[in-house]
């Protein structure tokens, strides 16, 4: 067991799943924005909206 403030910036050396879902629904329950790093590199970057999803609607296509 590593405690939880020694648990900073480790990884796992493989990978771990849960046996159920929780919550056992699909759920976003803050707003928030989803950029890829590769789009952040630089302080010049120009980020464009390319889509949107409201509370209880679908996601939009990757």
């Amino acid at each position: 067991m590593v405690s939880l403030g020694d648990a900073a910036g480790r990884v796992l050396a493989e990978t771990l799943t849960s046996k159920v879902d929780d919550p056992r629904f699909d759920n976003s329950a803050m707003d928030g924005w989803a950029v890829r790093a590769a789009d952040c590199l630089t302080q010049e970057s120009i980020l464009s909206v390319t889509g949107t999803s409201r509370a209880g609607g679908e996601m939009p296509p990757a």
